[in-house]
């Protein structure tokens, strides 16, 4: 017998238990799985994986096309406050550090 299909508001539960304030600061920590490069991940269900500031920021109900990143304002991959995270188009940090990727090479 299949387990039952968490909710929506127990899949925020378990999100938000991952994530602790840190003292001194305003930063929320993600606690959990970490990807390679150091970003919060978080397996809404089996086989769907996020970015946990991702799925924050979705969270607060704010809009994230395809086509943009977030990107911390204080600088911590693992900062769920969405408070400390700003949209940029994708591909524009690549540009800001001289890093140039031609299509099609």
């Amino acid at each position: 017998m299949p387990l039952p299909k968490p909710t929506e508001l127990e899949i925020r539960q378990r999100f938000w238990s991952h994530v602790e304030e840190r003292e001194g600061t305003t930063c929320l920590m993600w606690t959990g799985a970490l990807t390679a490069n150091g970003y919060a991940q978080f397996k809404v269900r089996p086989g769907k994986m996020v970015k946990g500031h991702r799925y924050a920021w979705s969270l607060y109900g704010l809009p994230l096309e395809a086509n943009e990143d977030l990107r911390h304002r204080c600088g911590i991959r693992i900062c769920m406050n969405v408070a400390h995270m700003y949209k940029e188009p994708h591909g524009s940090r690549l540009i800001k550090k001289g890093w140039v990727y031609e299509v099609g090479s």
